[in-house]
């Protein structure tokens, strides 16, 4: 009887084992074998590639930190792995997973992390860089605060969220400082969630089209475009939608909600977009074959791009510039009817000489659109801003040093001209002038040449 229970236990432990062994060898094979992604859908973000080994790499420890990143972001069957988690979770009641919390009545929202000063120092000093270039720009920032702040009843209790309002009431003072004018949608938006609308979507990080007009009605007077924003209603274009928040933390993996579009009462003219890095146009703000893909919030303009040019059929002359994240691109049909032409720039994919657009295009105002979550992290403002800032700059030091120099040269040369007297030496100062010139304009080459590089070289620390 012993005997027989210990063979059956025996059976089982080598059963088990080979299961266990098996279950590894699949997984190794199936991570040797298995073709790397470089987009997730599910999470929507790009994914992680195999890093080169090099040198520095290795010494400096970052090969291992890329290779770990590489191998969570390559793992076979991750968006499996992904979704358990996220149940694992729920069953469990833990109510955050990868920076994200599982609030009431539905809502998922993202924390707040509080940015690095050196880095938030350099932006500021870039904006106000760009500011003072161009002191006649009338220059607007609207920071948008997101779900964790204005929906904080809806977070879990003893959730730990960061303080973005601190945050951003320095951003905000520092505008004031700095000739920007602030647009602060934050008692709007407490004001309207008391109400019940609803302003952010349930599972994604953006906001609703209703919470972008209800910025925009604060915007539109802030900007000086009317004294009441005209009236919208919303029209519901798809009720599958299931954002970037569930697929992050692996909560609400199946929780689907409406997108709208906001519709004017009122007959507005018309507008062409045209995608300029892609060469494309559309008479339309949006594209309703992202409708069908995970990332349906992407209807709104397309998507991100680094450059897009909305042009209105207007008799005013105001031309915006509007340096924007994503939430700018369901916030851009509400601008479009006020201003002539609107340039749209996304800093993340951006690496031209932004003052050449400014001139080149005539600009008369500037708009900075961000949410708080991701201004507070971001890293490709500062340089687009700075290599604007300082465009021009040397090249004119250089020219004038050059000058300078070939002036003096001339003149001596003149001057031991006339000394000797001779019309054959006031020749050949004048053969020197010509090779002056000459040099004055190499050096005007080699100013363009360092001109064009400047934008590759942001585009770099970008």
């Amino acid at each position: 009887m012993k005997l027989r229970k210990k063979n059956k236990r025996n059976i089982f432990l080598n059963i088990t084992g080979i299961l266990f062994f098996g279950l590894v060898a699949f997984l190794v094979l199936g991570n040797i074998f298995h073709k790397d992604r470089s987009f997730s859908e599910t999470e929507n973000r790009m994914l992680a590639s195999a890093p080169e080994v090099t040198v520095d790499s290795l010494l400096s420890g970052q090969f291992e930190t890329n290779y770990e990143s590489y191998i969570n972001d390559q793992f076979v069957f991750r968006d499996a792995w992904v979704h358990l988690k996220g149940l694992a979770d729920t069953i469990s009641g833990k109510q955050d997973s990868n920076g994200v919390f599982r609030g009431k009545k539905g809502y998922l929202m993202e924390n707040f992390v509080e940015p690095d000063p050196a880095n938030l120092e350099k932006v500021q000093t870039a904006i106000n860089s760009f500011s003072q270039k161009y002191p006649d720009l009338k220059q607007y920032f609207l920071l948008a605060p997101t779900a964790v702040n204005i929906l904080e009843d809806y977070l879990p209790a003893g959730a730990p969220a960061g303080d973005q309002n601190a945050w951003m009431d320095q951003m905000y003072s520092f505008f004031a400082e700095n000739g920007v004018t602030g647009i602060d949608v934050r008692e709007r938006f407490k004001a309207q969630h008391e109400k019940g609308t609803k302003l952010y979507y349930q599972t994604d990080h953006h906001w609703t089209t209703r919470g972008a007009y209800e910025a925009f009605s604060e915007a539109a007077v802030a900007m000086g475009l009317v004294e009441t924003a005209p009236a919208y209603n919303g029209m519901v274009v798809s009720n599958q939608f299931r954002g970037t928040l569930s697929a992050k933390s692996g909560f609400r993996m199946n929780q689907e909600e409406e997108i709208e579009v906001q519709l004017p009462d009122e007959d507005q003219p018309g507008s062409i977009v045209t995608y300029v890095s892609e060469q494309e146009k559309s008479g339309s703000f949006y594209n309703a074959e992202n409708l069908e893909i995970r990332d349906a919030y992407t209807v709104f303009l397309d998507g991100n791009h680094p450059e897009v040019k909305v042009e209105t059929p207007l008799e005013g002359g105001r031309k915006l510039l509007l340096l924007k994240d994503s939430y700018a691109n369901c916030f851009l049909p509400f601008l479009a009817p006020y201003y002539r032409e609107i340039i749209v720039i996304d800093p993340r994919y951006y690496y031209d000489d932004l003052s050449m657009l400014v001139d080149a295009e005539g600009i008369t105002d500037v708009l900075y659109l961000y949410n708080a979550n991701t201004f507070f992290q971001d890293t490709s403002l500062a340089p687009v801003l700075e290599a604007a800032a300082s465009s021009g700059t040397d090249e004119s030091a250089d020219g004038a040093q050059n000058s300078t120099s070939q002036t003096g040269g001339g003149a001596q040369d003149n001057t031991t001209s006339t000394d000797q007297g001779g019309a054959q030496n006031t020749t050949s100062s004048g053969d020197q002038g010509d090779g002056g010139a000459q040099d004055n304009a190499d050096s005007q080459d080699q100013g363009e040449d360092a001109g064009q590089d400047s934008p590759d070289q942001a585009g770099d620390d970008t």
